[in-house]
């Protein structure tokens, strides 16, 4: 429909005026500089805000107005923000700008399900801030992270903090499945109705052994410890565990919570073929290529050529396995035979050193310089008046960890590293602390024996004539 509207112009008499005419609005029509009518521009407004930028620009066409995607984009963009109304029910939750690195918060009216506003972080001051420049909340409802519940009861004391249920229903649902997936061997086959009603109810065992005594005993001391005052860092720290362990530890009730059926016990795939390789073990057959000679059953069939694929690629990687030691043991004995007379040095681990200080001689300056290559020595992590030091988790890793072998080593054969591994943890260092140092110890004890038989010999000349 085409409107041909005719209205009056006017002219400015002030001469210094940059606008010498002007053009009369029709109010509730035009408005100035408008390309499109007021009910125009109000209907476009709806089909943005409903459509967004492309699908309301086709819906557009087919309704006569010929609009962009990046006009509607403008058109949300120029509607104003509603004013900011203080909600009597506040939600909290937090979502993630970039997932694993930066986060935000999002406070939505409980009675409108709508958000509000958006904080910059998750932290409990910039919440409290927020509540103490916004009085008037009543009940907020929030997850169970700590932050949250601070920020609640710095910015708002009065207000009631409720959880929200579809955090409790998900709490409830995750410590179901743990306990469920626990516990799975206990469950049983339906029985007859009759039979379990006339049945006594038996009471569970309890379970014995090494591990269950050791769970009841660390569960006991983390108990002694939150009783006396401890906090869950310092429980850990007493105990030598992690956190992680405390923290399970300290909010189970009973030790049982704790002690399950052990993962490495679950039925196996082989489960149901177990009378058959019984009877046939029992009958003389100890070679898997002579199970298919009598087969029983198709699937039976299937499996005994499986294990005897299993079996066949387990002898190969073994005799592998036992070739390749050999000739490590070979080269390293040829290239370098003081370092396997070192207490807890064995071919792999000095073969992972030789191979290390073969590929970095220009860091090999000082045996400080070989520690900090094999992340033995530690990383200074001093901020003002605090002097600390963390363990160094760079380097080369593999070499790391071939230092660690020889202290495990050591710890098990060597009492006199026991008595140090002993003295320094009465000093008050941890267990991984301790660890540090005697890998640190390790490393400077074997470096100049390293150094010595990569200068005095020729790895290529070591291995052509040990293998060649």
């Amino acid at each position: 429909m085409l409107v041909a509207l005719t209205v009056r112009r006017f002219t400015c008499g002030n001469s210094g005026c940059q606008r010498r005419t002007f053009v009369e609005q029709v109010p509730g029509l035009t408005r100035r500089y408008a390309r499109h009518t007021v009910l125009a521009a109000g209907d476009l407004e709806a089909v943005a805000v409903a459509l967004g930028g492309r699908p309301g620009s086709r819906l557009a066409q087919r309704l006569a107005v010929s609009v962009s995607r990046t006009t509607l984009i403008r058109v949300i963009r120029r509607i104003p923000d509603p004013p900011v109304v203080t909600p009597t029910v506040l939600g909290v939750d937090d979502f993630a700008r970039r997932r694993g690195h930066r986060y935000a918060t999002v406070l939505l009216d409980m009675h409108t399900r709508r958000p509000i506003d958006v904080l910059p972080d998750r932290t409990a001051d910039t919440l409290a801030e927020w509540l103490r420049e916004h009085p008037g909340v009543e009940i907020i409802c929030r997850d169970r992270g700590g932050a949250y519940a601070e920020g609640a009861r710095q910015g708002a004391p009065n207000a009631i903090q409720v959880a929200d249920r579809w955090h409790l229903l998900k709490n409830l649902s995750d410590v179901i499945e743990k306990v469920i997936r626990g516990h799975r061997r206990c469950l049983k086959e339906p029985a007859d109705p009759v039979s379990s009603l006339a049945a006594p109810v038996e009471a569970e065992p309890v379970r014995t052994g090494r591990r269950a005594v050791n769970t009841r005993e660390r569960h006991a001391a983390v108990h002694a410890l939150r009783a006396e005052g401890l906090s869950i860092k310092a429980t850990a720290r007493r105990l030598d565990m992690n956190v992680r362990t405390a923290r399970k530890y300290a909010h189970a009730t009973t030790a049982e919570m704790l002690i399950g059926p052990n993962a490495s016990s679950r039925p196996s795939i082989l489960a149901p073929f177990h009378p058959y390789l019984r009877q046939r073990l029992t009958d003389g057959i100890h070679q898997t290529a002579a199970l298919a000679a009598t087969t029983p059953t198709t699937a039976t069939t299937a499996a005994i050529y499986t294990l005897r694929l299993l079996a066949q690629r387990i002898a190969h990687l073994n005799t592998e396995i036992r070739d390749l030691e050999a000739q490590i043991t070979a080269v390293v004995t040829a290239y370098a035979p003081q370092l396997l007379q070192r207490v807890g040095v064995g071919p792999d681990s000095a073969a992972a050193l030789l191979i290390t200080i073969g590929d970095n001689p220009e860091r090999m300056a000082s045996e400080a310089s070989f520690a900090a290559l094999c992340g033995a020595s530690p990383v200074e992590a001093s901020s003002g008046k605090t002097q600390r030091r963390r363990l160094n988790r760079g380097g080369d890793r593999q070499a790391n960890a071939a230092l660690y072998r020889i202290v495990l080593t050591r710890l098990r054969w060597d009492p006199h590293t026991r008595t140090y591994l002993d003295r320094r943890i009465s000093d008050g260092k941890s267990r991984r602390e301790a660890i540090r140092c005697l890998k640190r110890y390790v490393a400077r004890e074997l470096y100049p024996l390293l150094r010595a038989a990569s200068a005095s010999n020729d790895p290529a000349e070591a291995i052509v004539k040990t293998c060649g």
